[in-house]
């Protein structure tokens, strides 16, 4: 999971990355998925889809997200709860 906050910097999170085993690149490890949900403005998954990464990003999930975020989902569809996605969109 990537996302870049208003001020351009880029935060990752990845459960297989080792905390000491990163090459140094441009962007700061987050310490959780929820720090990303948090404070992203921009969000882009590229999970494999398997039975952990099926509706990753759920209700609760989306619940965490800023409002005005943008998620980009680049791996197959069922890593977002689209009905309730669909929900949120139609109730705005």
């Amino acid at each position: 999971m990537i996302y870049v906050n208003h001020s351009f910097m880029t935060f990752a999170y990845a459960g297989f990355l080792k905390e000491n085993g990163e090459t140094l690149v441009t962007w700061k490890r987050a310490a959780s998925m929820d720090e990303v949900l948090q404070e992203a403005d921009i969000i882009s998954l590229h999970p494999i889809l398997d039975k952990t990464t099926y509706h990753l990003v759920n209700k609760e999930r989306l619940a965490k997200m800023k409002k005005e975020a943008i998620l980009i989902n680049c791996s197959r569809r069922p890593v977002i709860d689209e009905s309730f996605v669909l929900k949120l969109y139609l109730a705005h």
